[in-house]
């Protein structure tokens, strides 16, 4: 029969002279092309454009950024280089599903005693860990009577307002590890419904780690692998026995 060219040949013989590192990377442009995967860009050498807003991330939001957004459930403003003068006290007007919210590692230094009022009737989990916080405003949980799970390790907080906690009559989770050694709850403090808990709440008299069901995994996700509470060995049994 008639001899068929080789249409391959060239591009063999140019994949085999090419080095190692420029082999993988033809290989990884042609992935792109063939999978239409778009590469994420490499960060602007020298800091962001100019005009930009941008270093590190958001640093102010405008008042009532997510309006309109009826069916949002959880809302992700983490890992940004927020400030409280940057955080607006209607920042979650016009949110009526929100359950879950996730602020930790930003550079909040406080929060707005109002914040929640808009979503407390809806807000099942706030995560507020890996912040510069030294505590929280007196009425910050007013009426958050479905908040289960409240997340704010790795903080500053030395104290927080006499029974503030107890306006949370559904938490049955609280991490604060990782804050000031002073942190000390009283008793009466310690609403009820709390079944497991993380860090120095020395004061605290607890049963002990309960069998409940363990927070969502939206919950967990705090923006830091590395600070994520784990539950005790004890728990853990427990709730195989179980």
């Amino acid at each position: 029969g008639s001899h068929q060219p080789d249409l391959h040949g060239p591009q063999r013989q140019q994949r085999g002279a090419m080095p190692g590192a420029g082999r993988r990377a033809a290989l990884a442009q042609a992935h792109v092309r063939r999978c239409g995967v778009r590469r994420p860009r490499r960060p602007h050498r020298g800091g962001p454009p100019a005009g930009s807003g941008l270093a590190g991330g958001l640093r102010a939001l405008p008042p009532a950024p997510f309006a309109g957004m009826a069916s949002l459930e959880t809302l992700w403003v983490t890992g940004h280089n927020l400030s409280a003068a940057g955080l607006p006290e209607n920042m979650l007007e016009g949110l009526p599903s929100l359950k879950n919210l996730h602020l930790g590692l930003n550079q909040l230094a406080e929060v707005p005693a109002g914040l929640l009022k808009p979503v407390c009737g809806t807000l099942q989990s706030i995560v507020l860990s890996l912040n510069l916080l030294s505590t929280l405003p007196a009425g910050f949980f007013d009426g958050c009577g479905e908040l289960k799970y409240l997340f704010a390790a790795q903080n500053g907080i030395e104290s927080l307002p006499a029974g503030m906690l107890l306006d949370l009559t559904s938490l049955i989770f609280m991490d604060l590890s990782g804050n000031s050694g002073e942190l000390c709850l009283a008793p009466g403090d310690v609403p009820p419904s709390l079944k497991l808990t993380f860090g120095a709440v020395g004061c605290a008299v607890l049963d002990g780690p309960t069998a409940v069901d363990p927070p969502p995994a939206a919950a967990w996700r705090a923006g830091c692998a590395r600070c994520r509470p784990r539950p005790s060995l004890e728990w853990r049994r427990s709730r195989r026995s179980g």
